[in-house]
């Protein structure tokens, strides 16, 4: 019994002695850690390769809501930080009191949600089997959503929540049954490839299967979504519907033919921005190795 312990220890031994000796290893060793960046915080599961390549598989999620805000923050401070965003009715345009059948001397409140939900699979290469430096190529997929906005059930009769809408880009945008309106930015989906994929390229430090039992790492990099970001709000049919700067200039600001003239330079610098493709991402990581 003693002797078939020892070559059991041993057995268990073999791993970390192997590694340690830098001998060629191929998916033996495996890593975990913990990490917190732009893409919020999350945990993923590394493996080696070979001396100088690692693959790393991971989960991440952020959210920030004015319905999370603490209670100790809402006060004195409420009206800015929590629940939500109030304002009177009476600063709202005509057309859109008419259209909602929202009422003078009423208020409007407003929520708002920040966060994303993303896999990743990462491939770390290493210039030398001992360096901490590294190149990461891979890929993000999960929600594509980046702020989600909306009000509050309307100030007005119930029986009108089906009823209101303002049209925008020829679409009827109203209240869900619930009489809220909805809207929210988000990454453009890549259909042509798969809809929330986003290629990723960076740089960084550290490894996911450390040399020695505990790492540190930082990653620098971005994310690539061709198309940019849109944004979109709630259509009655339940149908998406994206409010591009031609609809927010001419069915929102009413601005004329004339007027659009005038102001073209900035409307194309803010197309230009909507279109930027690269998401900038940076993480730290705390790694450790398992085996």
């Amino acid at each position: 019994m003693k002797k078939l312990g020892i070559i059991l220890l041993a057995a268990l031994m073999l791993p970390v002695t192997a590694f340690s000796q830098d001998d060629a290893f191929f998916f033996n060793h495996l890593g975990v850690g913990v990490t917190a960046g732009l893409d919020g915080f999350g945990g993923e599961v590394g493996v080696t390769v070979n001396r100088n390549i690692q693959i790393r598989l991971g989960y991440s999620f952020s959210q920030l809501s004015t319905k999370n805000v603490p209670s100790y923050l809402q006060q004195p401070y409420g009206q800015y930080v929590a629940p939500y965003l109030s304002f009177p009715t009476e600063s709202l345009p005509d057309d859109i009191k008419e259209s909602f059948k929202i009422p003078d001397g009423s208020s409007l409140d407003l929520g708002g949600r920040t966060g994303t939900s993303q896999f990743k699979l990462l491939v770390d290469l290493y210039p030398s089997k001992t360096s901490l430096f590294h190149f990461t190529v891979g890929a993000f997929t999960g929600d594509s959503h980046l702020i989600d906005v909306w009000t509050e059930p309307l100030p007005c009769d119930p029986a009108e929540y089906n009823n209101a809408y303002i049209v925008l880009g020829g679409e009827r945008v109203g209240t869900d049954k619930n009489g809220q309106i909805k809207a929210d930015v988000r990454m453009a989906g890549m259909d042509y490839i798969w809809e929330g994929l986003k290629p990723y390229v960076g740089i960084g430090f550290g490894r996911a299967v450390p040399r020695g039992r505990v790492s540190l790492g930082l990653d620098l990099g971005a994310l690539y979504n061709p198309a940019g970001f849109k944004v979109y709000t709630y259509n009655l049919d339940g149908e998406d519907v994206e409010i591009t700067t031609d609809v927010v200039i001419r069915d929102i600001a009413g601005w004329d033919d004339a007027e659009v003239a005038k102001h073209q330079d900035i409307i194309d610098q803010v197309n230009k921005y909507k279109s930027f493709g690269w998401f900038p991402m940076t993480r730290l990581r705390l790694n450790v190795r398992i085996f």
